[in-house]
């Protein structure tokens, strides 16, 4: 395949706004990170230079946020509606990854799905490395391949505690209570919604 056609392609369009500015269009004919392609944007650039040190944040609809490094060409999956980027200040450990960790996006199969901000009642606080990132989305959308674990996946993504990251931790789906331990394949999650859970309890009767 030539490069005119792999252009053609890849080419998709969405807009964003920063704060509560008039939105933006975003053209994108290349593969790459959400990051990468922001930084297209003059107006993107010019807000970041003045927000150094702080955490980037980009919000779908329904207070969903995708990682910076989130593969471009998958945005067409998860909607194209306007992005609103907002800045807030740095988490416990500030992420800064801008790119994917794992470059084979055409390669091997993804799977893509949602994780709550906060966990259960005794972990409402212990789940995101940026408590701030709770104030602005219920849910955070997180990306993976086929044959990872649910631990590499999470670990990828960045924004989540180490404390979460442990084996006494697991994933329970919010529509079936079904729970994912970290050690599992995350094969099987695309397309689900999870909140994190600690430990394992006994159900009433």
């Amino acid at each position: 395949m030539d490069v005119k056609k792999a252009k053609e392609l890849h080419c998709h369009q969405f807009s964003c706004r920063f704060g509560k500015e008039d939105p933006y269009d975003v053209v994108c004919n290349k593969a790459g990170t959400m990051y990468e392609l922001l930084q297209t944007c003059d107006r993107f650039k010019e807000k970041a230079s003045k927000n150094q040190g702080k955490d980037l944040v980009i919000l779908t609809s329904h207070k969903r946020a995708i990682s910076m490094h989130f593969p471009c060409h998958k945005m067409t999956e998860i909607g194209t509606e306007t992005l609103v980027i907002r800045y807030i200040s740095a988490g416990r450990n500030q992420t800064t990854s801008t790119s994917s960790k794992d470059k084979k996006e055409y390669r091997i199969e993804m799977v893509i799905f949602e994780v709550k901000t906060t966990g259960e009642t005794n972990i409402l606080t212990k789940v995101m490395n940026n408590l701030g990132l709770r104030k602005l989305a219920d849910e955070v959308t997180v990306y993976g391949y086929k044959g990872q674990t649910v631990r590499e996946v999470l670990e990828q993504d960045g924004r989540f505690s180490d404390e979460v990251l442990q084996s006494n931790y697991s994933l329970q789906d919010t529509k079936n209570g079904i729970r994912t331990e970290m050690s599992t394949y995350a094969d099987y999650l695309d397309g689900r919604c999870f909140k994190i859970t600690r430990g394992h309890r006994l159900k009433t009767q």
